[in-house]
């Protein structure tokens, strides 16, 4: 009973903190009254969705967007030029009280709205019966569309400027790899559960067997899969850096959002998992709602079960049968 309490204390002051650093943001905006801002204390893969959409907001609702994000985020929405404003700090409110904000606030303009993509049981079900489908068909999409209001859910395709392709090169060449013969091997997400390690030195070893040179994309305190170079790659270069490499093959990640208008061979796995909905009556693949092929048919995926360990048979299969 004490630890209940506790915890409740808890969870309300950090909701007191979360309301204080957001009304904090907002006035330091001094957001125009005819300006749209939009919060992004998400992961990058929601942020970039989020700004992917920017664009077509500009044009339906005729205004001026800004977007706040993390500093380790900074180049994302600058891929986007519809965006009027981008605006970096070191400290956002947690991201955790971001689904209770929306599901009780509608973006408004001239306010500091939550760029979000809210995946909560209220949502879900409008969704549902405003689109007519099964839940089932709802991707991660949609939520996003409904939550802006727009008619269209083109996602623009990110810009890339010229001094990102040139540092990328330069990267590329100090690592040494073959051009369009390296494979990025990307297997953590925070989203998903992971991926046993079995399946990726399996995938190495067919990789390298193959004449490939495999390396793995590594963030803080991530180690590469044994037998292979950890490389670290800006948000701003990994666009060019995957177009030089050749091929991606990653667990489904925020990465895997970034990449899905790259000109590379990407591979997304995805583990077994579902996503509950419905107060957890309804239950939806990973791959089913979290698709990218929805937004780029030539991607190629495959869910991955725990259950069945990786032979050569099933990783030829998922790497080479359409080349």
């Amino acid at each position: 009973m004490m630890k209940k309490f506790l915890r409740k204390i808890i969870l309300f002051f950090r909701l007191v903190n979360y309301l204080y650093l957001y009304r904090k943001i907002e006035k330091s905006l001094k957001i125009d009254k005819n300006e749209y801002a939009f919060l992004c204390n998400v992961h990058p893969g929601d942020t970039y969705l989020f700004c992917a959409l920017m664009e077509e907001f500009v044009k339906e609702y005729k205004s001026k967007v800004t977007i706040v994000v993390n500093e380790n985020q900074a180049a994302i929405p600058t891929f986007f030029p519809s965006i009027s404003r981008v605006v970096t700090l070191k400290k956002l409110p947690d991201f955790r009280f971001n689904s209770i904000f929306c599901k009780y606030e509608h973006i408004r303009i001239g306010r500091l709205n939550i760029g979000y993509r809210p995946n909560n049981d209220d949502l879900m079900s409008k969704l549902v019966n405003y689109f007519n489908i099964d839940v089932d068909d709802v991707d991660f999409v949609e939520p996003y569309i409904f939550y802006l209001g727009l008619k269209s859910r083109k996602i623009s395709i990110p810009t890339i400027k010229s001094e990102w392709r040139k540092a990328a090169i330069s990267r590329f060449e100090r690592f040494n790899l073959p051009e369009h013969r390296t494979v990025i091997l990307a297997p953590y997400a925070k989203s998903v559960k992971p991926i046993d390690f079995n399946w990726w030195i399996k995938i190495r070893d067919i990789l390298l067997k193959s004449g490939f040179q495999p390396v793995t994309n590594v963030g803080l305190n991530e180690k590469p899969i044994e037998g292979t170079q950890g490389i670290t790659i800006p948000f701003e270069e990994i666009i060019p850096f995957s177009e030089l490499a050749g091929w991606v093959i990653g667990i489904r990640s925020g990465l895997m959002d970034i990449l899905s208008s790259s000109k590379c061979k990407l591979t997304v796995l995805y583990p077994e998992q579902f996503v509950e909905f419905n107060n957890d009556k309804v239950s939806v693949k990973v791959i089913n709602n979290f698709g990218l092929k929805k937004i780029n048919n030539r991607i190629e995926e495959y869910e991955i079960n725990h259950d069945v360990q990786p032979s050569d048979d099933i990783i030829e299969y998922m790497l080479f049968s359409k080349n």
